[in-house]
C-alpha cells in the first residue's frame, strides 16, 4: 500500500501540479474564484476532533446522506461532512449546523490531505455512492481509521473504466470495513473489482431513508392557494439545456387541452438561469422567481399561474420540499442525456414522476417505479402532455400512486439503520 501511495502521488504531482500552480491566473482572468479554494488545500481552520467524517461528491450525494445525518444528530455525535463541490459545500453546511462542521474535501495530494486528517481525526469514515480516490483512502488508512462505502453504485462506463484497472482499484476498495451497495448487480460489480465478498453486500440505498415529503412545509404549502384555485401543479425539478423546452411544450399542450396548469420549474444548475429565462420567453410565457416573491408567497404564485407565467425557482434547496405541493413531477437530467436525478423525492411525496429514458444514474428505483405504475417515461413535450392528462383525469390512479408509493419507500428502507450499526460496532459514540 505505501509503494501504491508513493507512485500515485508522484503521478499527480506530474500531472496536477502544473494546473494547481496556474489555476490562480486561470480563475483571475475568468472572474471565477471559487469561495472554498483554501479548505482544498487542507485549510480548514476549526473542526471537530473524533468526528463521523461524511463525504459526499456533489449537491446530491450530499442530500442523500441527509437521512444518516439525522440519526447521527440524534446520538449527538460529532459530525464532519465534506464536498468536492461548492454548492455542496453550501448544502453540507446547513445540514451540519450546530452539529460539527462542513469542509470542501482537499485535493488528493500528500500534503493537503495530511493537514486535514491531523486536524479531524475522525473516529469512522462514511464515502457515499462511489468515490475511489487513492489518496484519501490510504491516508485514511495509515490513520487506522475505519471506512464504509454507503449506496454504492457502478454505472456501465465506470465498470468498464475500473475493470482496466483492477489491479489497483482492487486493494483501495479492500480498504473499506464494509460495501453496501445499491443492488444486487452493484454488490457483483464491487466483487469483480477486486473487493473481499466478505465486506460487499447489497445494502440498500440511502435516499429511501428520507422523510417523507411534508405538505405543511413552508414551501409545499405556497402552492396551496393555487391548487384552491383550481390549477393543477407540474414540477420539472432538476432540468437540463433542452429539457425546459420539452416541458413548456408540454405545458403548452395541456393549456389546449383545457388543462388548468402551473408550471414550476428548477433548473439543475443555477448558472443556467439566463437561458432557462430565455427559454420562457421563446415559448411566448412570462415567469416570477421564487427569490423575488417576498412575503405572501401563496397569493403571488397564484396570480402569476392566472396570467400564464411560469415559476422559476433560482435558489438552492426548495425543490425537495415544493414536490409535497405538486401534483405531478417531471425529473430532469433523463431527456438530456444526463443519467437522471432522484427519483425518489417526488415519490416520497406521493406524487407520479415522468422521466426520459436516460436513467442510466438511477436505473433500478426507474424501472421499479415503472413496475409499480409510479414512475412513466416520456420522450418530450407531446409525451408528457398525454401522461399528466391521463393521470389528472383518473383520481382513483393519483390514489393509488399515493398508497403504493409509501409502500415502495418503506420496502426498501432501512439502509441507515445498517450503517449506525457498523459505525456503532467501530465504538463511534
Amino acid at each position: 500500500m505505501k509503494r501504491l501511495f508513493f507512485v500515485y502521488q508522484l503521478v499527480i504531482h506530474l500531472l496536477g501540479l502544473p494546473v494547481l500552480l496556474l489555476w490562480p491566473l486561470l480563475a483571475m482572468k475568468l472572474g471565477r474564484i471559487r469561495p472554498f479554494w483554501r479548505e482544498r488545500l487542507g485549510i480548514w481552520g476549526k473542526v471537530p476532533k473524533g468526528a463521523v467524517w461524511i463525504h459526499g461528491a456533489s449537491m446530491g450525494e450530499i442530500r442523500s446522506v441527509a437521512p444518516l445525518v439525522g440519526a447521527l444528530k440524534k446520538k449527538n455525535a460529532k459530525i464532519l461532512l465534506t464536498s468536492m463541490s461548492d454548492t455542496g459545500r453550501v448544502e453540507a453546511g446547513k445540514l451540519v449546523e450546530g452539529y460539527g462542521a462542513a469542509r470542501i474535501i482537499p485535493l488528493d495530494f500528500f500534503w493537503t490531505l495530511l493537514p486535514a486528517f491531523l486536524k479531524a481525526r475522525p473516529k469512522a469514515i462514511v464515502v457515499a455512492e462511489t468515490e475511489i480516490w487513492p489518496g484519501f483512502l490510504i491516508m485514511a488508512h495509515f490513520f487506522r481509521v475505519p471506512m464504509i462505502l454507503v449506496s454504492g453504485r457502478i454505472s456501465d462506463k465506470t465498470f468498464n473504466s475500473y475493470r482496466k484497472m483492477r489491479s489497483v482499484v482492487g486493494p483501495l476498495l479492500c480498504l473499506y470495513g464494509e460495501i453496501h451497495a445499491q443492488s444486487d448487480k452493484d454488490a457483483e460489480r464491487f466483487r469483480q473489482l477486486g473487493a473481499e465478498a466478505g465486506i460487499v453486500r447489497a445494502g440498500g440505498n440511502m435516499k429511501f431513508d428520507i422523510e417523507p415529503g411534508d405538505p405543511d412545509s413552508p414551501e409545499a404549502a405556497s402552492l396551496k392557494e393555487a391548487r384552491e384555485a383550481g390549477f393543477e401543479i407540474l414540477v420539472a425539478g432538476s432540468t437540463h439545456p433542452g429539457e425546459e423546452s420539452a416541458v413548456l411544450d408540454g405545458i403548452s399542450l395541456l393549456g389546449k387541452k383545457g388543462v388548468k396548469i402551473g408550471c414550476v420549474v428548477a433548473p439543475r444548475h443555477l448558472g443556467r438561469l439566463e437561458e432557462v429565462f430565455s427559454d420562457v420567453r421563446s415559448a411566448g410565457l412570462g415567469y416570477v422567481r421564487w427569490s423575488e416573491l417576498g412575503e405572501g408567497k401563496a397569493h403571488r404564485i397564484r396570480e402569476a399561474f392566472e396570467s400564464g407565467k411560469v415559476l422559476i425557482i433560482d435558489v438552492m434547496g426548495v425543490l425537495s420540499k415544493l414536490y409535497a405541493g405538486a401534483d405531478v413531477a417531471f425529473v430532469g437530467g433523463t431527456i438530456a442525456p444526463v443519467g437522471g436525478h432522484s427519483l425518489l423525492e417526488p415519490l416520497s411525496a406521493g406524487i407520479p414522476v415522468l422521466f426520459g429514458p436516460h436513467v442510466r444514474n438511477t436505473q433500478e428505483v426507474a424501472a421499479e417505479a415503472k413496475n409499480l405504475g409510479l414512475g412513466f417515461e416520456i420522450s418530450g413535450g407531446s409525451g408528457l402532455a398525454e401522461k399528466t392528462t391521463q393521470l389528472l383525469g383518473s383520481p382513483e390512479s393519483m390514489e393509488k400512486i399515493r398508497q403504493t408509493s409509501g409502500e415502495f419507500l418503506s420496502r426498501n428502507r432501512g439502509s441507515v439503520d445498517r450503517v449506525i450499526s457498523f459505525l456503532d460496532s467501530r465504538t463511534v459514540q
